[in-house]
Parts: structure tokens; sequence; C-alpha cells
């Protein structure tokens, strides 16, 4: 039975996939290498104030919606928010966030693009000179920060949770080593880069990128942003979904096991 390492942040998200790959006769390890929680301090009632008459609005991620939806919505400053978002262009780093837009605040994303660099690249003349808010995720995106500064003439940015390590690399490393590991998935970007600051800190992390780029052990990204941060850290991802979702990740893992598999695979739905 084939083994897949899950280090996802997100207990119930690792628990679905989990359960998906258990019924095709895959063996799930849940490993989490981050710890996602809310962040304290926070000001979102200061933060929607600041940003009321501002042209543009990033979203980062599909987290990044839904948790500031939910702190406006604690805040009872929902309607605020819908309204100060709705005078906005608005722009979305993913199918994801697009989704949670849509879906949370009935808006429409303007500009849809899977990585940063392409947004910035689409997005240029519509943040040119220009008062623009965004919304992060678990950790600051200096680089991209910085990019939008260049082309804005404001920019306030908000953190609406934040990550923790969970030192579960090593064990992670201890697996693919001994080829005990037949898949590693990581379904953000953030979980691949505290995956490999890990290992670096350990100095295991060549070792290990060694083992994917061989092929020993597969490397699984959940979508583009996913699969270019483990590039910076020398590493191609061996499956990489058509669309960046959980459900289709798992189909992928599933398709590209399935000669291993001892029984034909349940189709996932």
């Amino acid at each position: 039975m084939p083994t897949v390492v899950i280090t996802s942040g997100r207990a119930h998200k690792a628990d679905l996939l989990a359960k998906m790959l258990t019924r095709a006769g895959i063996e799930p390890v849940y490993l989490p290498v981050v710890k996602i929680g809310e962040a304290g301090g926070a000001d979102v009632a200061k933060f929607i104030d600041e940003i009321s008459h501002f042209d543009v609005f990033i979203f980062m991620t599909g987290q990044s919606v839904a948790s500031l939806v939910q702190e406006a919505k604690r805040a009872g400053l929902e309607q605020r928010l819908r309204e100060a978002l709705s005078r906005m262009t608005i722009l979305c780093r993913g199918s994801k966030a697009a989704g949670n837009v849509k879906s949370l605040l009935g808006l429409t994303c303007a500009v849809v693009e899977e990585t940063s660099e392409e947004l910035l690249k689409v997005a240029e003349r519509t943040l040119e000179g220009k008062r623009v808010a965004i919304s992060f995720y678990g950790y600051l995106d200096d680089e991209f920060l910085r990019e939008v500064q260049k082309r804005a003439a404001e920019v306030k940015y908000i953190q609406t949770y934040r990550t923790e390590l969970e030192e579960n690399a090593a064990e992670i490393a201890k697996l693919v080593l001994a080829g005990e590991a037949d898949v590693v998935v990581f379904t953000s970007a953030l979980a691949c880069n505290s995956f490999f600051t890990q290992l670096s800190a350990l100095g295991l992390a060549e070792k290990v990128a060694n083992r994917f780029r061989s092929g020993a052990v597969k490397l699984a990204a959940v979508g583009p942003v996913t699969a270019e941060e483990c590039k910076k850290f020398g590493v191609e991802p061996h499956i990489v979904p058509e669309k960046p979702f959980l459900a289709y990740l798992g189909e992928a893992i599933i398709r590209h096991l399935k000669p291993t598999l001892n029984t034909d695979s349940v189709r996932t739905q």
C-alpha cells in the first residue's frame, strides 16, 4: 500500500484528503508543518475605515477572503466591508479567492490570476497611481507588497490569520530518506516554505530535495502558487492538478499511484 504524507495546516482539509486516499487503497500520514490560527491584533474596524474610499482591493487567497469576512462579521461590520468593496476594483490571486468573493460577498473579481507574478503583470495599469488595499494570507509577502507599492499611490494591508511552525519536518524527512513515503503533499505555499526552512536549519534540505529530484519520492502541490514555492527550493512537483482544489488534488494523486495499487482506485467526487 503506497503512503502519502499530508502536510496541511488545516486538520479538516487534511481529513478530507485522507478519506479520499484511504478509499482508493492509499495510506495517508498526517504530519502538518504549519499551524494556522487567527491573527490576534488585526484591527478590522480600523482597516475598513481606512480603505472606505480606496480604488482597488487585492485578495491573495481564498482564506484571506473568508477570514476577513469572518472578522468583519464578528465586529458587526460585514455590510460596511461589502459596501466598501463594491465601490472598488477587486483583484484575486487564484480561483479560490474569486469563488469566496462571489459566495461570501456577492461580488465579482475583475481580474483572476493564479500567481502573484501573473496578477501584477495583468493588473499593472489598474494599480498605477491608485489607492490599493491587500488582504494577505499567513505570512506577509514582502516582495509582492513592494511591487504593488511601486505602482500604487497608497497601500494598506491586513493579515487576518497567522501561521506558526509545526515541527514535523524532521519526521517527514526521515520517511522520505528511508523510502517509507511515496508522495509528500503540500496544500499551500506556506507549508512548502515551512518544510524546507525547517530542513535547512537541520542540514537536511538538500538530501530531501535530491530524493524528490530523483523521483524516488514524488512531490504533489495543490496548484501553481504552491508549485512555484517548491521551485524556489530547487524541486519541481511531479503532481499538480488541473485546478487548484482539494478534490482535484486527491484525484491527481490517485491517478499517479494507481499502477501501484492492488485494487482499482475508487473515483472521488
